[in-house]
C-alpha cells in the first residue's frame, strides 16, 4: 500500500492533467449532441446509403446513433 500512494503522490500532476483533458474530451463530444440529434433524420438517410455489411464491421446501428448512449458509444469508438 505504502507503493501505491507514493505512486500516487509522484504522478498526482500528470494524472490530473489527463483527467482534465479526457473530461474536456467529453464534455467537448457530448456538447455536440444536441444539433447531431436535430438533424437526426437527415443522418439515418445518409447512414441508411451505407451497405449493410460496413455499418456491422464498424459497429453502427441507425436506430442507435440519434440516443445519448448511442452517440457517445459512436464518438469514442
Amino acid at each position: 500500500m505504502n507503493m501505491f500512494l507514493h505512486e500516487l503522490k509522484a504522478y498526482r500532476k500528470s494524472t490530473m492533467i489527463w483527467t482534465i483533458s479526457l473530461v474536456a474530451l467529453v464534455v467537448l463530444f457530448m456538447s455536440m449532441f444536441p444539433s447531431f440529434s436535430k438533424d437526426a433524420d437527415e443522418f439515418k438517410k445518409l447512414m441508411e446509403g451505407f451497405p449493410v455489411e460496413l455499418r456491422k464491421a464498424i459497429g453502427l446501428s441507425v436506430e442507435s446513433i440519434t440516443t445519448l448512449i448511442g452517440f457517445y458509444s459512436y464518438a469514442f469508438l
